[in-house]
């Protein structure tokens, strides 16, 4: 399951505002997850605890969010 929060736009505009979070679960009882913030972090979470990700996967990720029709 994919969740996704579109923030809002702070005022005055900020140059680089990126209002997105996400979060990604997996396994059958959504028992990891993956997620992303605005503050162009990223982190994988287990039973094991929290755990960064790496700045190729934030960069991939960041990206294709941008590109995304429903971000535009």
């Amino acid at each position: 399951h994919i969740y996704t929060r579109y923030l809002t736009r702070p005022s005055p505009p900020v140059a680089g505002f990126f209002g997105l979070r996400e979060r990604t679960a997996y396994g059958k009882d959504q028992d990891w997850w993956v997620i992303f913030n605005e503050q162009n972090e990223g982190w994988e979470v287990t039973y094991r605890g929290a755990q960064p990700l790496a700045a190729e996967q934030l960069g991939r990720w960041r990206d294709s969010s941008i590109r995304n029709v429903f971000y535009i």
